[in-house]
């Protein structure tokens, strides 16, 4: 018995670090966003596995694409750059029908903006409104999104009303279910 809850103690105590870390603010953000917690989180699922954490940093009570605001993305897998445009078009055009010359300019501005992303790799998204959306990878800085058009839509896939992720939307916000 005296076994079972040493053993059960020594891997709290192992284990503490990485709550700690799953909560900690990326130093990236902290110019940005003052809030010491994240608003939300959530974690994206497909299939069954775990694709990626999630979490909203924001100083505002409720998320508006009129204040900036921060999302951070944990990677539990890795994900090529070709799946991550792919898949970011994939929902992008669950939002709209938009025209085959806008997806093509998505497409473009997409490859060479997101980066492929290995297990454990985060990727940080910084807003600041009417000018661009930052990223991030591993606290270094990556690139930027400052197409007007896409700008809103690639928020929209996690924020957005109406979007194609309603339950990790709800969590990120804090929204009752």
């Amino acid at each position: 018995m005296k076994k079972h809850v040493l053993n059960i103690m020594v891997l709290c105590v192992c284990l503490w670090p990485l709550s700690v870390l799953a909560t900690s603010k990326p130093a990236e953000i902290t110019p940005h966003i003052q809030a010491e917690q994240p608003h939300g989180k959530a974690t994206l699922r497909y299939w069954g596995f775990d694709i990626y954490d999630v979490s909203l940093w924001m100083d505002t009570p409720e998320w508006s694409m009129q204040k900036p605001f921060a999302l951070s993305l944990n990677y539990v897998m890795p994900l090529s750059k070709e799946r991550m445009v792919e898949e970011t078009i994939k929902q992008l055009q669950t939002q709209r029908q938009w025209p085959v010359e806008t997806v093509d300019k998505f497409t473009e501005v997409l490859h060479a903006t997101l980066p492929a992303v290995e297990k454990k790799d985060r990727l940080t998204a910084i807003y600041t409104p009417q000018k661009s959306l930052q990223l991030f990878l591993n606290g270094k800085y990556y690139s930027e999104i400052m197409d007007k058009e896409l700008l809103p839509a690639f928020v929209n896939i996690w924020l957005g009303e109406g979007n194609d992720l309603p339950e990790l939307r709800a969590n990120l916000l804090n929204l009752a279910q």
